[in-house]
């Protein structure tokens, strides 16, 4: 169930204090230096909008020759900090004051308002003779103003809105008014037309989980829970049941429809979910909040009707949900107040809309520009209309300052649980509601009040200098894509490299693509770049260098330290294409108690398919719905397909890229295929198999409960991803213990694809291949990138460093697969081969089914051949999976068909 966003929640927490006074400035604005030396000053932007500010500051530097303004990426110091303990309410404003002069924004917790950690703007703004104040909208100034002090430069305002449909609202002739969210609730009731299970037009489509109707409800029976003692405020009592058991027959009468749950009918039981954008278009709702309205591609449409708008009242009820900003703000520690003021004052008027994006007459809706000069530019005002452009300057204009304390967002989360358990399950009472979200406050509350609050620390800071960014002269820069990656992880790295190295510069950077992204893709985006195998697509190994001159012209490379499959795993026809960086392998689990106690031996990497069967017929036991089988598709069965195909010494597709096409008519692939059906229909070691491969077809796949309640020999994981204990969810009989072995490869040795390891590349063009070989031989020692993955350097596996940051049965898995590392693997095909795009499973899954079912394999494999070659010839000849499936199998039963939802993932 979709809930409410608490919006401050997710930028900085609010606490109330007295403010300290603020050391005196001394304002001027000059325009030019006059070939005085130029003043470096830092600008902080989220990762993200570095594409944005770059060139604005460019710009900026060079109409204005006495300054340079640095931008510079802040993420990595709102990551908290250690444990936590020590973090504050200041505490990440703090960092960012300390790093840069100035820095964009969105809130600020109060306590810093006329502290030493930010600059009054007031000083600045009166003293620039240049600056028109009229400008600003009307009450803009005053709506970032504390103590007379004004404490950030605003750039836009948001205005959430009601929207409704002018020929639905029940007004007359009197113009649409709401100053309470009870006038809202009043619009609704004279809106709405029938009743319950005969509802035509709802009168209000509600999209925060029944909170602000159930506001609207307080504020008639005038109950505020907000300003009673929060160490005493019952919500359970018969005052407020009223009002829950008022608001749920509000929605049972169809008064108010919850956009993210069913309705309900006027029998109080649940009905089919109704679509609230289809709902208000094809209008059936007079009044509705926060919905998106697109064509089945995403691009936004157009009401068929004439939409008015409601900024959304004020109430202390819902404080935080609304009157967001951004802006800019500057250190108090800052040594330039002057040039920075120039800096943010220049930026609050030029467009900041991502490169590409920005389109007159598409922006978005409730985002209001704070100066007049700039909503020309963007021609805001024509795009809104005269009546919403009169509504949010009308907002605007009441000027309400930035909040001094913090709401109760526990009470409001306790609310919102009341009000969300009556209106999506009818048969919840209110009492119950309530007494179970007066609970959760007050449980939530003595945690509180357990945790100890650190005092904000507000001493002044001083603005450190910018780290550098660019190479330094006569130095080396070389581009490092963070794809898939943090930067604000790799910034620590690339830190630690420049003071090892600091004639390179390694510049992160963070290139977005529209489509599918290739391996060829990235390496024409940047010098060098993490990438995962399989990589077989000829145009991709045309992309990156060959590394093998690197390592033979580097005597210090340890190449002995990296296991022989992983080296392997990036060798394509003599050509060393990466340097491993991690792995992530599968493992062969199993039930270590019942093999204890029926005497087996722990899976073993020279098992081939006769030893694994084997094994599983030991462990298979029982019947019915106690039956233990010997073996449990775990992984899904496509993948078990991959997996036992190679071991067979067959592969389900042959070619790459473009040219990938089934190779279902392998004698091989119908071996590892009808052994595989034997499992479960001769030797019944393993569930009946159920592969659904039809629209029509029931997924009925009972392998995680069978694994998770103790009833599996043997399955396939990634290390141990469970304990065998009640705690799982599913009926134990009796607790078991885990033992992961290495995958059974006795039959076509270990895969590369198995592997799953990630390599560090250099694009073809790289600028500075060497360059970027000292970074790849630095970040080979670095643990802080796997995520889980195991490092590909033995000695840092087995470093105590890496052991003590992993989890204890990370030196297991190692040592299990250590023999099967020290011999190079076998290219193999990806466990992903089957979901490539010109791939369809539709063919393939129909004729396992049917050779389940009797059929003769050998001729279902080549009808599923043909169709499934047809269909990967159709798509790559340019056509969609939706035209060529039915084009090539006109009784085609699959998902790849159009469907008003647009088609459907292929397999």
């Amino acid at each position: 169930m979709r809930r409410l966003l608490i919006p401050w929640l997710i930028i900085f927490a609010i606490s109330a204090c007295s403010l300290p006074g603020q050391a005196t400035v001394t304002p001027s604005v000059p325009t030019d230096a006059g070939g005085a030396e130029r003043v470096q000053i830092s600008f902080g932007v989220w990762e993200y909008e570095l594409a944005v500010y770059q060139p604005l500051a460019e710009q900026f530097n060079e109409d204005n020759p006495d300054i340079e303004v640095v931008v510079v990426p802040i993420d990595e110091i709102f990551e908290t900090q250690g444990d936590g303990s020590n973090e504050t309410t200041t505490s990440a404003l703090r960092r960012l004051v300390a790093m840069v002069d100035t820095s964009t924004t969105m809130a600020v917790a109060p306590e810093a308002y006329g502290s030493p950690l930010l600059l009054d703007l007031r000083p600045l703004i009166e003293a620039d003779a240049s600056l028109a104040e009229d400008d600003f909208l009307a009450g803009a100034l005053d709506r970032v103003t504390v103590n007379g002090g004004v404490w950030s430069l605003p750039r836009y305002f948001y205005v959430n809105l009601l929207s409704y449909n002018r020929a639905l609202l029940a007004t007359g002739d009197t113009a649409v008014r709401a100053e309470r969210w009870s006038d809202v609730l009043t619009l609704a009731e004279q809106s709405v037309v029938g009743m319950g299970s005969s509802i035509s037009v709802y009168g209000w489509v509600d999209t925060s989980n029944g909170y602000f109707p159930l506001v609207a409800l307080l504020e008639r029976e005038q109950l505020n829970p907000f300003a009673e003692n929060p160490d005493t405020v019952d919500i359970s009592g018969p005052e407020y049941a009223a009002v829950l058991d008022r608001l749920q027959q509000l929605y049972r009468d169809g008064v108010i429809h919850n956009a993210y749950g069913s309705p309900m009918g006027a029998d109080g039981m649940s009905q089919e979910p109704i679509d609230p954008s289809t709902l208000v278009r094809d209008q059936r709702a007079a009044l509705w909040g926060d919905l998106y309205f697109g064509d089945e591609q995403g691009n936004q449409i157009e009401l068929p009707f004439e939409r008015g708008s409601l900024a959304y009242p004020n109430s202390p009820m819902t404080e935080g949900y609304s009157g967001l900003s951004e802006g800019y703000i500057i250190s108090g520690g800052t040594a330039y107040p002057n040039q920075s003021w120039r800096w943010i004052e220049w930026l609050s008027r030029q467009i900041t809309d991502a490169p590409g994006t920005f389109q007159p007459g598409n922006l978005p809706f409730g985002r209001v520009p704070s100066r007049e000069s700039l909503a020309e530019l963007l021609g805001y005002w024509e795009q809104i209309g005269e009546g919403n452009a009169a509504l949010f300057r009308e907002v605007i204009a009441r000027g309400t300052p930035p909040m001094m304390r913090q709401p109760d967002w526990m009470l409001a989360s306790a609310l919102q649980e009341a009000s969300g358990a009556v209106i999506n399950d009818p048969n919840t009472t209110a009492k119950d509601a309530l007494q179970r979200a007066q609970a959760s406050y007050r449980t939530n509350r003595e945690q509180m009040m357990l945790t100890p609050t650190l005092a904000p620390d507000l001493r002044p800071v001083i603005v450190a200098t910018p780290e550098p960014q660019v190479a330094p002269e006569g130095g080396t820069e070389v581009t490092f894509a963070a794809y898939g990656f943090s930067t604000s992880s790799l910034r620590p790295l690339v830190r630690r490299f420049r003071e090892q190295y600091p004639e390179i510069f390694v510049k992160l950077v963070n290139p977005e693509f529209s489509g599918e992204v290739k391996l060829a893709t990235l390496a024409g985006a940047a010098d060098c770049f993490f990438w995962s195998d399989p990589i077989e697509d000829p145009a991709d190994l045309a992309a990156v260098l060959d590394l093998q001159p690197l390592i033979d012209a580097d005597a210090t490379f340890p190449v002995d330290d990296y296991p022989p499959a992983l080296i392997s795993a990036f060798r394509r026809d003599g050509r060393t294409i990466a340097l491993p960086a991690s792995f992530s392998v599968r493992t062969l689990n199993y039930n270590r108690t019942k093999f204890a106690a029926l005497g087996l031996d722990a899976p073993r990497a020279d098992w081939g398919p006769d030893e694994f069967l084997e094994a599983a017929k030991a462990a298979t036991a029982g019947d019915g719905e106690k039956k233990i089988f010997g073996y449990v598709p775990y992984a899904g069965i496509a993948q078990d397909l991959v997996f036992w195909t190679g071991q067979f010494g067959g592969r389900l597709t042959v070619g790459t890229g473009q040219d990938l096409r089934p190779n279902y008519t392998d004698p091989a692939v119908e071996r590892a295929i009808r052994w595989y059906l034997d499992l479960a229909q001769v030797h019944q070691v393993m569930p009946p198999i159920s592969l659904p491969y039809k629209t029509s077809d029931p997924y009925d796949d009972r392998s995680y409960e069978y694994v998770q309640s103790g009833r599996a020999g043997l399955w396939f994981d990634y290390g141990y991803s469970f304990t065998g204990s009640a705690d799982n969810g599913f009926q134990v009989d009796e607790p078991f213990e885990v033992g992961i072995g290495p995958l059974p490869v006795g039959g076509g040795g270990l895969r590369a694809g198995e592997l799953q390891a990630r390599g560090m590349f250099i694009g073809a063009k790289a600028r500075a291949p060497e360059a970027c070989w000292d970074w790849f031989t630095f970040l080979s020692t670095d643990t802080t990138l796997l995520y889980g993955a195991l490092p590909a350097r033995r000695s840092v596996a087995e470093s105590d460093a890496f052991l003590a940051a992993s989890p204890p049965t990370t030196r297991e898995l190692y040592e299990i697969y250590r023999d099967a590392l020290s011999q190079p693997v076998a290219q193999g095909e990806s466990n992903y081969a089957l979901y490539s795009p010109q791939m369809d499973t539709y063919w393939l899954f129909k004729a396992i089914v049917a050779a389940r079912d009797g059929a003769d394999l050998t001729r279902v494999l080549a009808e599923a051949q043909q169709l499934t070659t047809a269909f990967a010839e159709c798509v790559v000849g340019g056509a969609t999976p939706a035209v060529c499936a039915p084009q090539v199998d006109p009784e085609y039963q699959g998902f790849n068909q159009p469907s008003p939802d647009g088609p459907q993932p292929v397999g």
